[in-house]
């Protein structure tokens, strides 16, 4: 494989997924290539997913919950945890007169085992800030991102601290099988409540320059035909997804797109009678810069059974979700 190739693969799923992988198994796609690929189940957000055992992950989890942030920091001491905040304190009160998308130091105040930074954001049109806020889970340490509107200060303070309290410490080895979301390093308890997005990069590991990337999205109370707007793709059939009814679509009429060089699959479902049902979004990307696309191990039809087998895999992680 030529070193200047680069593969991405970017999946987007819409009430949603991230983090931990199980016991390998295989499946094969009778109505794709006849490609059978040996795979890994992860834990992504609340639903499974079987992917490519060839396909590793090379960066934690990002994720959303319900408009906030949720990043994994990896472990570390009571020291490492305090370094950290002291140097994203730093950083803001070394901006006394933000510039426009900067942030200046407005406080910062611990409530419970919750350490609160908040600044000023300078944005147009926007009167407000954001909360950074810090945790640890044992030696695990996590950061909470928020954007706040003046005026409603205590509310967004009020959803931070509700949400650190959901998440527990989890290892990427453990699926929890119970009501909630797998982030990378934690679980969060409970109920949807609100859009939850989640995001891994994969990288191939049977050639180091190949970088797949899947990104995992939920969207909650969202007009499901909006997934189906994506410029310069185009519908090729209906199909179910996880007991969603949807519509599939790939880029340009032979899912090749000339100018970006990438095979592009996408799917929405939900209630298609309905435009306010909650929905699934998913994206596939592969991406191949500075080359033609339709050569190697992810020509067309090979990216098609991929996408194929993936999604054909995706199913809640505990009973009761839909």
């Amino acid at each position: 494989m030529n070193i200047n190739t680069k593969i991405f693969v970017s999946i987007v799923l819409s009430v949603l997924l991230m983090g931990c992988s199980q016991e390998s198994n295989s499946f094969k796609d009778e109505n794709m290539s006849d490609v059978d690929y040996e795979t890994k189940t992860y834990c992504m957000g609340r639903f499974l997913i079987d992917v490519p055992a060839s396909l590793t992950p090379v960066s934690n989890i990002s994720t959303g919950i319900n408009g906030v942030s949720i990043r994994y920091l990896g472990k570390g001491s009571d020291q490492d945890f305090q370094d950290v905040l002291n140097k994203r304190a730093a950083i803001y009160r070394a901006m006394r007169k933000p510039k426009w998308g900067e942030s200046a130091l407005l406080w910062t105040k611990r409530i419970n085992d919750l350490f609160i930074i908040a600044s000023s954001v300078q944005y147009y049109k926007f009167s407000g800030g954001v909360y950074d806020a810090y945790f640890q889970r044992g030696d695990d340490m996590f950061k909470l991102k928020y954007y706040f509107i003046k005026g409603k200060e205590q509310h967004y303070v009020d959803k931070l601290i509700y949400i650190a309290k959901q998440i527990e410490a989890r290892s990427t080895d453990t699926i929890p099988g119970v009501e909630g979301a797998c982030l990378a390093g934690a679980f969060y308890k409970g109920p949807i409540v609100g859009t939850e997005y989640q995001s891994m990069t994969f990288r191939d590991s049977s050639d180091e320059d190949h970088t797949p990337l899947l990104i995992f999205e939920t969207s909650i109370g969202v007009n499901v035909h909006k997934g189906l707007q994506r410029p310069r793709m185009e519908v090729t059939g209906e199909r179910e997804v996880s007991g969603y009814l949807g519509k599939e679509k790939v880029s340009n009429a032979n899912g090749k797109d000339l100018s970006n060089r990438y095979w592009a699959f996408q799917y929405w479902g939900g209630s298609l009678s309905k435009t306010d049902e909650t929905g699934i979004w998913i994206n596939l990307d592969f991406t191949r810069l500075m080359q033609e696309i339709d050569v190697g191990p992810y020509d067309f039809d090979s990216s098609k059974s991929i996408w194929a087998q993936m999604t054909n895999s995706i199913r809640p992680m505990y009973s009761g979700l839909k």
